[in-house]
């Protein structure tokens, strides 16, 4: 739908190319060794029947022994709170790996350029990295508490987490890259 308005209001046509560029390759750390927070997934617990959280619902306190993430999804799911921050996902490829760690590691400002799996591990996993409080620094402040100072805001890395906790480390390389080209485009018209 947004292909087709961009098409009627701007004459929009683009096409998509592979072309050679810098990259970084998601690879193992210790050849056929992952870290301990990632698992093939059927190692792991098996994924619910999905059910629709209400809009805006509250998210329930994690207990000690809760699965994280709580459903099975295709793209990483981010939780915040006081104590930490949780980046995990279950029952997903190494090609969308691959594809959190670019857009979450451009957002902690330690990625720019596109992650390309070269693992070479197949099949589904289930990962989930744990981070200081406030990572993306998209959750509110705490209250200074004087008993609890706040975390080093130096903390832990972003691809430092990556490599101790999923075995994984990025590595600058070249490869063929999908990139948008916009042949015509026009100004809209006044209607």
């Amino acid at each position: 739908m947004m292909q087709a308005l961009l098409a009627d209001r701007f004459k929009l046509a683009v096409h998509f190319e592979s072309r050679e560029g810098a990259v970084f390759a998601l690879t193992l750390v210790r050849p056929g060794q992952t870290g301990p927070k990632l698992r093939p997934h059927a190692e792991g617990p098996a994924c619910p029947d999905f059910e629709m959280p209400a809009p805006f619902a509250p998210i329930p306190p994690r207990k000690a022994g809760d699965v994280f993430p709580p459903v099975c999804a295709d793209n990483a799911q981010l939780q915040g709170t006081l104590d930490g921050t949780l980046l995990g996902s279950r029952n997903t490829t190494m090609g969308l790996i691959a594809d959190d760690i670019s857009a979450y590691g451009s957002l902690a400002a330690e990625v720019d350029k596109p992650v390309v799996d070269q693992t070479g591990l197949k099949g589904k996993f289930d990962f989930t990295l744990e981070l200081p409080p406030r990572f993306f620094n998209f959750f509110p402040a705490a209250p200074p508490n004087p008993d609890n100072p706040p975390p080093d805001p130096q903390g832990t890395s972003f691809l430092k987490a990556v490599r101790e906790q999923l075995g994984l480390r990025l590595v600058p390389s070249k490869s063929a890259i999908r990139t948008l080209i916009i042949d015509h485009v026009e100004r809209p018209s006044e209607n």
